[in-house]
Formats: C-alpha cells, sequence, structure tokens
C-alpha cells in the first residue's frame, strides 16, 4: 500500500521558520563540539580541503540521513564527519528558502517532508554543494 503524505501548502517563510527552529535543536551539540575540535587541532587550510575531500565520498550516507530525518522528523545515528556534513546542507536550505521567499511565494503544494527532500538532497546537488564548495576555497 503506498504511503500516505498530507499536503498541505507552505510558504517559504514557514519552511525557513521551520529549519531555523530544528536548527536550533541540531547545532548546539554534536556540531559545535565536532567544529571547535577540528579549529583548534587543524590550521585552516588543511580544514577546508579535508572537508572538501570528504564531501562527496559521504553523499550516499548523507542523502540517506536527510530522506529519513524528512520521513521521521529525527536524525539517525551519524558519525561526527557526516553530521557536519548534514549540517551544512542545512544551513544552505534555511538560506535557499529565505532566498527563495524574497524572490516569489510558494506556489506549488507539497508537504514538508517532499520540500525537505527537495532542499536537503536534491538542490544540494544541483546548486548548494557547488555554492558550498566555492565559499570553502575561497575563505
Amino acid at each position: 500500500m503506498p504511503r500516505r503524505v498530507a499536503v498541505f501548502a507552505m510558504t517559504w517563510k514557514e519552511l525557513r521558520d521551520f529549519l531555523e527552529r530544528e536548527n536550533e535543536k541540531m547545532r548546539p551539540g554534536e556540531t559545535a563540539r565536532i567544529e571547535s575540535l577540528h579549529q583548534a587541532t587543524e590550521p585552516a587550510t588543511e580544514r577546508r580541503a579535508r572537508r572538501l575531500a570528504g564531501e562527496y565520498p559521504a553523499r550516499t550516507a548523507i542523502n540517506q540521513a536527510c530522506l529519513h530525518f524528512a520521513e521521521h522528523g529525527h536524525w539517525p545515528s551519524m558519525d561526527p564527519e557526516a553530521t557536519l556534513y548534514a549540517h551544512d546542507r542545512w544551513i544552505w536550505a534555511m538560506w535557499f528558502s529565505g532566498w527563495l521567499d524574497e524572490m516569489s511565494p510558494l506556489q506549488e503544494e507539497h508537504s514538508r517532508e517532499e520540500w525537505l527532500e527537495w532542499l536537503l538532497v536534491e538542490s544540494w546537488h544541483e546548486l548548494g554543494s557547488w555554492r558550498w564548495r566555492t565559499s570553502q576555497e575561497s575563505s
């Protein structure tokens, strides 16, 4: 039997507000601890190079974690590096949904799950990862 997903209209602002609320739950814990550990032990150029080199091989696992969150509303267990990459995507989703809100109101009706899947996986692969890599290389 196909899974039923409630479909409701969300504005980009409502979606961004949701992402910001969830970010408050996600950020203070593991990601902040891991980032501060790396900042204390690695020069910035080495840290950026390591993160750039590690993102692509981790994509399948990060995609699965993002899809799990979209469907279940909580993150699966992830190793520390995967947690950082998932958080990078989350930051992308917050920024991109804010930008989309400025450009145009949301017209299509999709479930929050579908919007999260699109923001955290599809838009990341199409545009977010390029923007992330560019920012890493230039900082």
